[in-house]
C-alpha cells in the first residue's frame, strides 16, 4: 500500500520497475529537476541529479565502494555497490541516505520510493507556485 501524498508532496510516477536495470541507474525528469534511479534487487533508491558541492550530475557517476584504513598504510575496499561517486570532484555519497562520505556536513537530497503494483513512484515536495508581485504600486 502506498503512503499517501500529503498536502506538500506529490508522487511521481517512474514507470515499471522490471523495466530498470538491477544494479544500474536511469536517470528521469521529476518536477523538481533530474532523479537518478538505483535498482538494487527489490530495492530502489532516489537521488536528486545535483551534487551538493559543486552542482554536478552527480548520479552520473559510477557506484562503487570505498576505502577504508586498516591501519598505517593499509587499506580495505569496503561497501562495494553502494556508494555514488560524484563525476567531477570524486566526492562519495551513500545511496540509501544520500549522506556524504568525503564530508559528513553535505547530502545529496534523497526521495522515499513506492513500488506498488509492479510500478515505481518517487514522493516529491510540491513546487509552491509564486504569485505575480505587483510592482506598480508605491
Amino acid at each position: 500500500m502506498s503512503a499517501p501524498a500529503g498536502p506538500r508532496t506529490e508522487h511521481f510516477d517512474c514507470g515499471l520497475l522490471a523495466d530498470l536495470e538491477d544494479g544500474g541507474m536511469t536517470l528521469v525528469e521529476g518536477p523538481n529537476g533530474g532523479i537518478g534511479l538505483f535498482r538494487r534487487g527489490d530495492t530502489v533508491y532516489a537521488l536528486r541529479n545535483w551534487c551538493p558541492h559543486n552542482g554536478a550530475p552527480v548520479c552520473l557517476g559510477p557506484v562503487t565502494g570505498t576505502n577504508v584504513s586498516k591501519g598505517g598504510h593499509a587499506v580495505e575496499h569496503v561497501r562495494d555497490g553502494e556508494i555514488l561517486v560524484c563525476p567531477w570532484h570524486k566526492w562519495e555519497f551513500e545511496l540509501a541516505t544520500g549522506e556524504s562520505i568525503t564530508k559528513p556536513v553535505k547530502k545529496v537530497e534523497t526521495y522515499p520510493v513506492i513500488i506498488e503494483d509492479g510500478r515505481v513512484s518517487v514522493v516529491v515536495r510540491r513546487i509552491r507556485k509564486r504569485r505575480n508581485a505587483d510592482t506598480t504600486h508605491n
